[in-house]
């Protein structure tokens, strides 16, 4: 399914039209960040949006290389904390960088089959729903979107499923390019599908038209778990 993904998105009703029609708005990776600052745990921001650390016991270090000087393992301070290394994007890159996420549904855990042409909503996915949604009146939106409308935008967009991680879990790439689709492993729940593309402005939200395959607003998340979903 390279060519070709089921999304889902949840949309304010003042613009369920407009984003129906292929207008996505894209907020500053540094929104996200502020957003969990703000809101503290639970929210469905990431102060960690745009790094990728992991925390290593003082016992299990042996050097460290900082701007090209080692420090060796007696010159560490003798503490019982975890030393957290990693790396990030700049402070600038994170308000250049603009970010529209959807929820990926996946065939074999967002879906039951209850004939060749239907589908419901697994109860697994509804939980995700309620999480992502909580008491929020917005629009749960499916929507398809093609390989072909991401490279052709004329914004030169990048898209990419995200990778969650955890201090035990190996990623696959942690290239600086790639930090914008790193995760940790606590909002895997969201099973981010991530719109990425330099903002014209920096640290403020741009609507960019894409082309959907189709956007087909939905009933309530709740109402989700029993609806018949006909994708021909």
């Amino acid at each position: 399914m390279d060519n070709y993904r089921v999304l889902l998105k949840f949309v304010e009703p003042q613009y369920l039209h407009s984003f129906c029609s292929g207008v996505v708005n894209f907020s500053p990776l540094n929104h996200f960040i502020q957003q969990e600052l703000e809101e503290g745990a639970g929210s469905i921001g990431d102060k960690s949006e745009g790094s990728y650390h992991k925390d290593y016991p003082i016992d299990s270090i042996q050097s460290i290389q900082v701007d090209g000087a080692t420090f060796d393992k007696k010159h560490l301070a003798k503490t019982d904390y975890p030393v957290s290394l990693g790396q990030d994007l700049t402070t600038d890159d994170k308000k250049k960088c603009g970010i529209a996420s959807f929820y990926q549904l996946d065939s074999k855990t967002d879906f039951e089959e209850i004939s060749d042409k239907y589908f419901i909503m697994s109860k697994q996915a509804i939980h995700n729903f309620e999480l992502l949604n909580g008491d929020s009146n917005r629009v749960p939106v499916l929507l398809g979107l093609s390989k072909k409308s991401i490279l052709e935008n004329t914004r030169k967009l990048t898209g990419k499923t995200v990778e969650y991680y955890s201090n035990g879990k190996k990623i696959t790439n942690d290239s600086y390019d790639d930090l914008a689709f790193l995760k940790r492993d606590n909002f895997e729940y969201q099973h981010e599908f991530r719109l990425m593309v330099e903002l014209s402005k920096s640290d403020i939200s741009e609507q960019i038209k894409i082309d959907f395959l189709f956007a087909k607003p939905l009933n309530s998340a709740l109402d989700l778990e029993n609806k018949k979903i006909n994708f021909q």
